[in-house]
């Protein structure tokens, strides 16, 4: 009995985040806002998902690209930053799982070069930590975290996925 309860609360708290949420499909950027402010991304394969997160400002973006967009998407992304004045960035680049599982992580080279290269002096690029990553039924990944406060909501927000694996 308690476990039926147990899955009807998860199960509603997976449907109130999903209202809250703007996910990021193949060569798409999600930006949060008060009304949704939790973003991420599913179904990270071959692909890389990229985080920025101004936490003074409770922002958080979420771009998800393919091989062959990486640097259209991480520029686009940027655009986002305001650099009129000094702001802290938090950011990550997710490899997707095939590029984990191959040890490819060419992706990942170029899109760190790139920031070191072009992020404006105004920018303070810091690693995020609130990244926590599931993987789906097709081997790949999906993760997501609130804006408002940095924290992941991931295991909450694919809670159904993650229950038909048995996790």
């Amino acid at each position: 009995m308690e476990d039926n309860n147990l899955n009807e609360k998860l199960q509603t708290l997976e449907l109130e985040l999903k209202k809250q949420s703007q996910i990021a499909y193949m060569n798409e950027i999600v930006v949060s806002s008060k009304e949704k402010p939790i973003v991420g991304t599913v179904a990270l394969a071959t692909c890389y998902g990229i985080v920025f997160y101004d936490r003074k400002n409770k922002i958080g973006i979420v771009g998800h690209a393919s091989s062959s967009k990486l640097l259209s998407i991480l520029k686009e992304m940027m655009t986002y930053f305001t650099i009129d004045k000094n702001i802290t960035i938090e950011y990550a680049i997710i490899p997707g799982y095939d590029n984990v599982i191959n040890n490819n992580y060419e992706g990942l080279k170029v899109l760190e070069d790139y920031l070191i290269k072009k992020t404006p002096l105004s920018v303070k690029l810091i690693p995020f930590k609130g990244i926590e990553l599931t993987e789906d039924e097709y081997g790949s990944y999906s993760f997501a975290f609130n804006s408002q406060n940095g924290l992941p909501v991931t295991k909450y927000l694919f809670y159904s996925d993650l229950k038909k694996r048995g996790r």
